[in-house]
């Protein structure tokens, strides 16, 4: 995906993209209650994350794909509600200004909120020695049963 083009075109919206828009607004909307209970990083929703953006570039890299296997219809809308969940909650929106371009050349920016949201601590090269540890204690509880 190269630039806002895809997203407008000659001055105007593009209309698939608006919808997408909706579809992760009603998803993932804000929640400005929440954020009187739990602080403010919980009021941000899916627009204010990009995530429609990131919808986009999914369905145009896999739209091909998924139009050429039967029961597309289904595969598609199973696949709208994965992929709006995966944008909101992954690296995308850290990304900030190099979210679109290509994935070698993106940067993380910054501590993406939804990671916060979730309490996420971010990417960690220890997790295959928490998990060999996590393995190891699940055995020993389960030996002593």
């Amino acid at each position: 995906m190269e630039n806002s083009e895809n997203f407008i075109s000659n001055g105007k919206y593009n209309y698939r993209y608006l919808r997408l828009e909706a579809l992760v607004n009603a998803m993932i909307p804000r929640t400005p209650d929440l954020a009187q209970l739990y602080g403010t990083n919980m009021y941000y929703g899916a627009l204010d994350f990009l995530t429609a953006e990131y919808l986009t570039m999914v369905l145009n890299y896999i739209k091909a794909n998924i139009l050429e296997t039967m029961n597309w219809e289904e595969r598609l809308s199973s696949s709208l509600i994965r992929f709006t969940m995966l944008g909101y909650y992954s690296e995308w929106f850290g990304y900030g200004t190099t979210r679109l371009n290509n994935p070698n050349q993106r940067i993380l920016e910054f501590y993406p909120l939804s990671w916060e949201q979730v309490d996420y601590p971010g990417p960690a090269f220890s997790y295959i020695s928490y998990e060999k540890e996590y393995n190891q204690i699940n055995k020993e509880i389960l030996n002593e049963f």
